[in-house]
């Protein structure tokens, strides 16, 4: 009986007001004063950002724009419009599932010869093993 009562009372401390996801009073937003005003004071000078590298991705880049483009299903795309590294993954390009994409990619891995659905597969290894392809041996 005593475990009812408190849970009674810990429902009525929680006011709801219908904003948000329920967690309290107000809806909570990374974006708040306080995170806009912390986010100012940062010294970005003494940051460092580092990408990785991109010395294996780049070697065949008409591949890699061909998957790429076949991945994203946008025909008209270049190399100058994404950001490909040598950690970069299927997965991240992945966009789609549905019949038309899985088709799409299929045409492809049958043209060369290669597993492209493995998401965990490295892009740079997908377009070697493309570019490695030699149909009449």
């Amino acid at each position: 009986m005593k475990n009812n009562k408190t849970n009674k009372a810990a429902k009525n401390t929680v006011k709801k007001t219908g904003k948000g996801a329920g967690k309290g009073d107000e809806p909570r937003s990374c974006y708040s004063k306080e995170f806009k005003e912390n986010f100012q004071k940062i010294d970005w000078s003494k940051k460092k950002f580092v990408l990785a590298d991109q010395n294996k991705v780049y070697l065949y880049p008409d591949h890699l724009n061909e998957l790429i483009r076949c991945l994203v299903g946008q025909k008209d795309l270049s190399l100058e419009e994404y950001l490909v590294t040598d950690e970069s993954t299927v997965g991240d390009f992945m966009i789609g599932s549905d019949s038309k994409d899985l088709k799409r990619i299929k045409k492809l891995e049958e043209k060369y010869s290669v597993t492209i659905l493995e998401t965990d597969a490295f892009v740079w290894e997908i377009v070697e093993r493309m570019h490695d392809f030699k149909p009449f041996k």
